[in-house]
């Protein structure tokens, strides 16, 4: 990220399984993130290999939380979709997504995320120590 000023960090392998093991490395970024000076989290899954404007084009959208779409593992469409009033999810197709910004109940899972300092200190602000 050329002009940006940032860290990059890898957690160490979580010894507990599947998604219990997700969501510990994840903690372990979030509270890495809010111990520093950082204004952002770009977080981007192992399995994740994002174009090198990723990062820029998320930051121009100048929201709280930009999320990249990415195709599911079978490669049958995409991790992407809207929350109905349900709780449902509604997987969208690429033809629908490409080139468009997307607003409201959208669901994109953890693949491709840009946090903003703030969403993360408004939950976790027992967390932050700076």
């Amino acid at each position: 990220m050329e002009g940006v000023e940032h860290d990059v960090f890898v957690t160490p392998p979580s010894t507990l399984p599947s998604w219990a093991g997700l969501v510990e490395v994840q903690n372990i970024i979030v509270e890495r993130f809010l111990a520093g000076g950082y204004d952002f989290l770009w977080l981007v899954e192992l399995d994740v290999q994002v174009p090198p404007d990723s990062f820029q084009k998320l930051l121009t959208l100048n929201v709280d939380v930009a999320c990249g779409y990415v195709r599911r593992h079978n490669g049958e469409g995409l991790i992407l979709g809207f929350l109905d009033e349900k709780m449902r999810v509604w997987y969208l197709p690429q033809n629908a997504v490409l080139g468009n910004v997307l607003s409201g109940w959208v669901m994109a899972g953890t693949s491709c995320l840009l946090i903003r300092r703030r969403v993360l200190t408004a939950v976790y602000p027992m967390l932050v120590t700076c």
